[in-house]
């Protein structure tokens, strides 16, 4: 694994959710090659199982710290959902960060994220949690907006962020525009409220009518903001200006048709 560079957050990837179960193992192995500091595992319903995926990548790789984010409190059992964390921070100590709805208690504690959005569970995570997860999209102006409502020092924050990277821009964004669909849904309005254009975004989610028209309408500006994208340089920037405020972690979620073209592809913002 590279050494960090100071201007930047910690920059992982998030295991692509549909990776055939035979190939994660290479996935990650991969991802410690290219020089990722992290990499991140999500849990829905009828994919891959968190626990499971976070085992075979601590097992298959020496350095890769491996984050859950998030697991769904409410459909495990606590007692059991512990006992697993605990059995993998004790195998592969200093490795692992969990991530969850409401917060779990294993014996041993890895550190113990919260994966909320809203601003009363903002608050409450800068009250009982060492960090946060936040969802995509992550601008500057919703970190600064976050940390205020977190309120406490030392938290650190990890943010995920859609990122294509390509020396043609053009090329780059065309790549996350149809996943920035999400941008115009309700849930999402806490990460695009505090931008400039929010009420223009909103009027254009109205008159567009679905979700996928809403994507293809969307600016390129607009895309810019709402993603790492771009020319390597660019996108580069772009991670050093979460990085000033507030994220110390970066998880890029790729924006690519094959997975391990994307990890050479996203390298390039690491080197």
């Amino acid at each position: 694994m590279r050494e960090p560079v100071p201007d930047r957050p910690q920059t992982g990837v998030l295991v692509p959710p549909h990776i055939p179960a035979g190939d994660l193992a290479g996935y990650a192995q991969k991802a410690e090659q290219l020089g990722f500091a992290e990499a991140w595992v999500a849990e829905d319903c009828f994919l891959h199982g968190a626990v499971a995926q976070a085992a075979t990548i601590l097992a298959s790789t020496r350095t890769l710290h491996v984050g859950m984010g998030i697991i769904p409190a409410a459909a495990r059992n606590v007692a059991f959902a512990a006992m697993e964390i605990a059995t993998l921070v004790a195998l592969h100590p200093g490795r692992l960060t969990v991530g969850v709805q409401l917060t779990h208690s294993p014996p041993v504690v890895p550190p113990v994220f919260a994966g909320v959005r809203g601003p009363r569970s903002l608050r409450l995570s800068g009250q009982i949690a060492p960090g946060i997860i936040l969802a995509e999209p992550v601008t500057p102006e919703y970190l600064s907006a976050a940390a205020k409502q977190i309120n406490a020092a030392g938290h650190q924050i990890v943010a995920y962020n859609l990122a294509s990277v390509d020396d043609d821009p053009d090329l780059a964004r065309r790549r996350v525009r149809h996943a920035l669909a999400i941008a115009g849904e309700p849930d999402w309005q806490p990460h695009v409220a505090v931008l400039e254009f929010a009420a223009e975004l909103a009027e254009l989610r109205r008159n567009t009518g679905s979700p996928a028209a809403f994507a293809a309408a969307l600016p390129d500006s607009w895309i810019d903001r709402l993603a790492v994208v771009g020319t390597p340089e660019r996108a580069r920037q772009q991670l050093a200006a979460l990085h000033r405020h507030g994220a110390s972690h970066t998880v890029l979620t790729r924006a690519y048709p094959d997975p391990r073209s994307a990890l050479d592809s996203l390298a390039r913002l690491i080197r």
